[in-house]
C-alpha cells in the first residue's frame, strides 16, 4: 500500500495566501508522486481570503481550509502558533508535511518515508537563535523534569556549529493520527511554557523551543533531515547546491538566486497565463533591488 502524503501550509490573510499560491504550484510540478495539498486559513485572521485566490487555489488543486484559534491560547499574540494549529487540524493519509508558507520547491522532491514510524522528520536551525549563552535551554529541560540530552545536531548556517536539538520549524513530516499525537504534544508543550515558564525571548522562538522538548518528553524519534529539505538563502549569496526545498523568507533574499522566477512562470502558465489581481505582490519576487 503506497503513502498517502498531504502537504499543508498557513495563509494568514491575503498576502500570505497570494504567497501560499506559488508554494503550493511548485509543490505540484515538482514532487515526484501524487499527494493532497492544504492551504489553512486561520480565524481570526489577518483578513478573508479573496475569491480569486481561492479560485486559484482549486485550479491548482488544492484545498482551502479554516482553523479557529481560540483567544485564549496563547499568553501573548502568537502568529506562529498557528502553524501548530494547522498540524493539528484532521487529515487523511498517512504522512503530513507542514511548509512555511514562505518557500518554494526549487527540485524534485520526495516526501514518503520521511518521518520514522511514531516520529517526526526536521532539518536543524540554521545558527543558535535562542539559549546560546545562558541557562536557557537546561532551564527549559528542568521545567519538565528533564536534564539536557547529550545528543547534539549540527547547525545549517554561520560555523555550522554542534548545538542542543534544535530544530527549525519551517520543514517538518510526521506521522498522522487523529488528532497526530505528535502535533497536539507539541501544542501543550508550547503552551506550557507560555504559560507556566518565566524565561526571555520565547518570541518569536516559542514553536521551536517547544519541539524538541516536546519530542524528549515523549520519546518521539527525530529523523534528522540535511539541509537540502529546508535551505534557507536569507543573507546568502547564490552557491551551487541541490536544495530542493528554498526557505527565502523575504522576496527581496531571491536576487541573484534561479529558482524564483521560474516557479513564478509556472504558477502563471497553471492559472492560465494570467495572475489573479489579489496576487500582484508576487511580482516583487522578480524586482531587482534598487541600488545607489
Amino acid at each position: 500500500m503506497s503513502e498517502r502524503v498531504t502537504a499543508f501550509f498557513v495563509i494568514d490573510g491575503p498576502d500570505m495566501a497570494a504567497q501560499g499560491l506559488l508554494l503550493a504550484s511548485s509543490l505540484r510540478a515538482r514532487v515526484v508522486h501524487d499527494l493532497d495539498i492544504v492551504a489553512y486559513a486561520p480565524e481570526p485572521g489577518n483578513g478573508a481570503i479573496p475569491d480569486d485566490l481561492r479560485a486559484a487555489y482549486d485550479r491548482l488543486g488544492a484545498r482551502v481550509e479554516t482553523i479557529a484559534i481560540p483567544a485564549d491560547t496563547w499568553k501573548k499574540p502568537f502568529p506562529h502558533g498557528n502553524k501548530i494549529f494547522a498540524c493539528l487540524a484532521p487529515r487523511d493519509g498517512d504522512t503530513g508535511v507542514f511548509f512555511d508558507t514562505d518557500m518554494l520547491i526549487g527540485g524534485d522532491l520526495d516526501l514518503r518515508g520521511l518521518a520514522p514510524e511514531g516520529g517526526i522528520a526536521a532539518v536543524p536551525e540554521g545558527k543558535p537563535t535562542w539559549g546560546k549563552t545562558n541557562e536557557r535551554w537546561p532551564r527549559a529541560y528542568a521545567h519538565f523534569g528533564m536534564e539536557v540530552p547529550t545528543e547534539r545536531v549540527r547547525l545549517t548556517r554561520g560555523r555550522r556549529i554542534e548545538f542542543y536539538p534544535y530544530y527549525n520549524a519551517g520543514f517538518l513530516a510526521f506521522r498522522e493520527g487523529a488528532p497526530p499525537a505528535f502535533a497536539r504534544r507539541w501544542f501543550d508543550t508550547a503552551r506550557d511554557i507560555d504559560w507556566n515558564l518565566a524565561i526571555a525571548q520565547k518570541r518569536p522562538w516559542l514553536d521551536q523551543i517547544a519541539l524538541p522538548l516536546t519530542c524528549a518528553r515523549f520519546g518521539i524519534p527525530v529523523a534528522v533531515l540535511d539541509e537540502r529539505y529546508n535551505y534557507s538563502i536569507s543573507d546568502r549569496a547564490f552557491e551551487p547546491n541541490d536544495a530542493a526545498v528554498i526557505h527565502y523568507h523575504r522576496f527581496a533574499h531571491n536576487h541573484g538566486w534561479p529558482f524564483f522566477a521560474p516557479a513564478f512562470d509556472q504558477l502563471v502558465t497553471d492559472l492560465g497565463g494570467r495572475l489573479p489581481h489579489n496576487a500582484a505582490s508576487l511580482r516583487e519576487g522578480l524586482e531587482q533591488p534598487a541600488h545607489g
